[in-house]
């Protein structure tokens, strides 16, 4: 990201956003479809029935071929209408050629999701992992061989289009080897099974809008406001948070098929296994969520004065604001993933688009006399709102119980091990922390060595202690 700033410049690079921001708009041909293989397929799986499963997967391939026609079709819209966001003539027709190349090899590339929906419908998330380390891996290397040579934004453009169409070929083929032999045939779809496929998918779908709006908006909004230069440092503190959340993501958003699969099992009413799974996973949640933000929170000023620039050194505070918001929805993955697997995710769709409403309205209204600060406080006071006071009512009526109740037994308890561990090797390690990386990683290192046991001993019961040695041993047994 530096590199790119520093090559392109600060307008240049607020196009580069733009051009991210447009693209996620195309996820919305998406349409739900990728969850709903996730889902139905891990479920078939759970009852063992692998012709039910090869039914949902054709399902999903051939809708997402019908819907790779339409992007590309959208692909020459763009062409024609996206140039009217930006006044300068050379801008426009360079926003214009690059936003076509992006959404063209997006649209080619929307069959390969029902395929990585069938490696996570077996939980492989690990798989998915290593196809991504190896195309970001490519991917750098373009950028940087791009940069290198001088090459401009449509050059840039193109490798991570190429990298785009690479990973789509390699989640075909991974699939396969990992679901095995896969009947694709039109045939193969029951009438049935398809208007239920589909419904999952349109509710799927619109919480999926709103997260479309929530993260791809503010950029659309900064830019008329503030200019394209003052993209950049928002960037900077969204690519922060972005990072934090990911990584919490990576750990927890593998529960979904792992749900479906229990649900395939003994269904969802008296199922004392999904309950035992949720409210583990929760503690989780709030264990990881809690130590990783908290870390961040600590590290970020020096991380980003080391990684950015003096010049950027103020973009902590927006990165901030933004992380704290964001804690509770990182403890809130599990509630998200138990609702999409049991075909409840209505409720999430609709507190998705209170938040994303909210969010946009409260950002028009700081952004005039706050800036970029304002645009922080707006995302973190309605995230910090919705995801404490809505989204939790999702799983607590499925498990029966009252918010209060919910939160007074399962959250305030498991936030407060980290919470105070975090206060008390803050007061211990503020005088070391400084903007090298070789610190950061230490500091960052020390905490995480120190946390584990902290909670390992004291946020687990026996039984937890057991079964995480079993998980985490290479003797453990993958049957548990």
């Amino acid at each position: 990201m530096p590199i790119l700033i520093d090559h392109l410049g600060n307008r240049t690079y607020g196009i580069w956003v733009l051009i991210g921001t447009l693209l996620g708009y195309f996820g919305m041909l998406d349409i739900g479809l990728s969850r709903a293989v996730m889902r139905f397929v891990s479920q078939a799986l759970g009852k063992n029935d692998r012709a039910e499963a090869d039914e949902w997967i054709n399902a999903g391939f051939f809708t997402f071929l019908a819907l790779s026609l339409v992007g590309i079709a959208a692909s020459f819209v763009i062409w024609f209408v996206v140039g009217q966001i930006i006044s300068d003539p050379a801008e426009a027709e360079m926003l214009r050629n690059a936003c076509f190349i992006a959404a063209f090899a997006f649209s080619l590339s929307l069959p390969s999701l029902c395929f990585q929906g069938v490696i996570s419908a077996h939980i492989r998330q690990d798989v998915i992992q290593y196809i991504q380390i190896g195309t970001t891996v490519f991917r750098s290397t373009g950028i940087l061989l791009v940069i290198y040579f001088g090459g401009g934004l449509l050059f840039l453009v193109m490798v991570a289009a190429c990298a785009t169409l690479l990973n789509s070929l390699i989640v075909f083929l991974m699939a396969y080897r990992v679901h095995g032999q896969m009947h694709i045939n039109i045939h193969l779809i029951g009438k049935l099974n398809y208007k239920t496929f589909i419904q999952y998918a349109m509710s799927t779908f619109i919480s999926q809008i709103a997260d479309i709006l929530r993260f791809k908006t503010n950029p659309l909004i900064i830019a008329p406001v503030l200019g394209l230069a003052a993209i950049t440092p928002f960037s900077i503190a969204e690519q922060v948070n972005n990072l934090v959340g990911g990584i919490c993501a990576g750990v927890l958003n593998n529960l979904t098929p792992g749900f479906s699969g229990l649900e395939g099992e003994g269904g969802v009413e008296g199922n004392t296994a999904l309950r035992r799974g949720y409210f583990f996973s929760y503690k989780i949640s709030c264990y990881i969520g809690v130590f990783v933000v908290g870390m961040a929170l600590m590290l970020s000023h020096a991380f980003i004065l080391r990684w950015m620039g003096p010049e950027h050194g103020k973009v902590y505070l927006i990165a901030n604001i933004m992380l704290i918001g964001s804690v509770f929805a990182i403890i809130q993955m599990p509630t998200i993933c138990l609702l999409f697997s049991i075909s409840k995710q209505t409720f999430y769709a609709y507190s998705n688009w209170l938040q994303a409403g909210a969010t946009i309205v409260l950002v028009i209204i700081l952004i005039h006399s706050l800036g970029l600060l304002g645009v922080a406080i707006a995302i973190a006071v309605i995230s910090f709102l919705v995801k404490l006071f809505v989204q939790p009512f999702g799983a607590a009526s499925v498990f029966g119980m009252s918010i209060l109740r919910y939160h007074w037994q399962h959250t305030l308890p498991n936030i407060s091990i980290p919470a105070i561990f975090l206060i008390v090797f803050y007061y211990l390690a503020k005088d070391y922390i400084v903007p090298d990386y070789v610190n950061i990683v230490i500091t960052a290192g020390i905490g995480g060595i120190l946390f584990f046991p902290v909670v390992f001993f004291l946020g687990f019961n026996k039984s937890e202690r057991a079964f995480l040695r079993k998980c985490i041993l290479p003797a453990g047994s993958k049957t548990e």
